[in-house]
């Protein structure tokens, strides 16, 4: 920024045109969220960079404390008003050439707009570090072609960026290398990422401290809850891990946590909606006086990178008790926990078939997490066929009629996936 800033020297021109580049997304983004139709905020966005540049605003932002960004919004806003009132006065003034710069392709820019609902300084902020991050990766590309490495970054590229469930064995038998290889190289590249984004940063701050500021990146995403869908990127979701912050195609990494008894057994069961870098997982139990004591006595392998169903029989659970329990799942960058409270209860009828107003009653034990299915049949040497499905839990107990022209003696309950 100081360089783009200063009087004329060589590369200051260069060092200019890769700003405005840097930001010319992000102000783009902020006139469209403020209203402006997509023709008018491209306009805009170029005659603003005009009118930077022109008036060596760049070069009083050398003088101020505070965040580079903060001062070029505060600039935007003052150039909009001030266009406002000369609008109002002249009816219109025009005539700036626009710059020719390569982010004012906005064909697709235009199709990948946010739909949510962040204020338009909000949405300057997340834009710009979006707009670091993707230079950062481009940087990252270009030293691997450097180092004739192209062909490793784009089999690695979604690893890197999180951007689907890391198949690494699978990668490493098509790349014909070892699994820890292929690990290693992505947790270097990755490591490498997060450098190139301080230097992005780096080059439009003012002071180390703004460097340092780790908020710079991720307070942009901060207002988003875990499992929110990213803006701009249908069927994507972010996660917070304990290590990592993560995308996927799930807006929730364990869809359920179920605990219950079947014959006197206690069961836990849960299904992963997806488990990115997910290596293996290990199931608590507090036990009074003792703490938390492990379920399962060997890690469970986690089965598929797009979900799974898991079944334990809990030897420290018994029915009607209410219990504490602490999933851990081993990733690749350390442990990740999630921890429920479940009522144990029987996975069973509660009451027997009863005549109703409006039919038949039938009740049953339920649990937080669960949906069932109801079969039955006229005669046992028939086939169950299903009567009801995806009925919703209402713990401690469901009731449901069923309407008297349902010819059913015999009834069986299923817990829905």
């Amino acid at each position: 920024m100081i360089r783009a800033g200063r009087a004329e020297t060589p590369g200051d021109e260069a060092a200019r045109a890769d700003l405005c580049r840097l930001y010319w997304r992000p102000i783009y983004n902020y006139l469209r969220r403020s209203g402006y139709p997509h023709e008018d905020a491209q306009e805009l966005t170029q005659e603003f960079f005009a009118r930077l540049l022109e008036k060596n605003w760049l070069q009083a932002a050398n003088q101020r404390k505070g965040k580079f960004r903060s001062y070029l919004l505060l600039l935007l806003k003052r150039f909009l008003a001030d266009r406002w009132d000369h609008a109002h006065r002249l009816k219109r003034g025009g005539g700036q050439p626009p710059i020719a710069l390569d982010a004012t392709d906005t064909s697709v820019r235009a199709r990948i707009e946010p739909l949510d609902e962040l204020t338009p300084d909000k949405l300057f902020d997340r834009t710009w570090a979006e707009s670091l991050l993707e230079r950062a990766l481009q940087a990252l590309r270009d030293e691997c072609q450097r180092t004739g490495k192209s062909g490793l970054f784009d089999a690695l590229h979604p690893f890197i960026t999180c951007e689907q469930p890391a198949h690494y064995a699978e990668t490493a038998s098509r790349l014909g290398l070892s699994e820890n290889y292929i690990k290693v190289i992505v947790h270097r590249m990755r490591q490498r990422w997060r450098e190139l984004v301080r230097e992005e940063i780096a080059r439009t701050a003012r002071s180390p401290e703004e460097v340092e500021d780790a908020s710079s990146i991720s307070g942009t995403f901060q207002d988003l809850p875990d499992g929110a869908e990213v803006p701009g990127q249908p069927g994507w979701f972010i996660h917070y891990g304990e290590h990592r912050i993560y995308f996927s195609r799930a807006p929730q990494t364990i869809a359920y946590f179920r605990a219950l008894s079947t014959n006197g057994v206690a069961l836990v069961l849960w299904r992963t909606a997806e488990e990115v870098e997910i290596r293996s997982f290990d199931l608590f139990q507090w036990v009074l006086d003792t703490g938390w004591v492990k379920v399962n006595p060997d890690p469970i392998p986690a089965r598929n990178p797009a979900g799974a169903v898991y079944a334990l029989v809990n030897p420290y659970g018994e029915t009607n008790q209410t219990c504490q329990f602490r999933l851990v799942a081993n990733t690749t960058d350390g442990e990740e926990t999630w921890e429920f409270e479940r009522t144990i209860t029987e996975f069973a009828f509660s009451d027997r078939p009863r005549p109703a107003a409006e039919g038949v009653e039938l009740r049953w034990f339920s649990r937080q997490d669960e949906t069932y299915d109801l079969l039955g049949t006229p005669d046992l040497n028939q086939p169950l066929s299903v009567i009801v499905e995806g009925v919703p839990a209402t713990p401690p107990e469901n009731v449901l009629v069923l309407p008297t022209n349902a010819p059913m003696h015999f009834f069986r309950l299923r817990l829905a996936d």
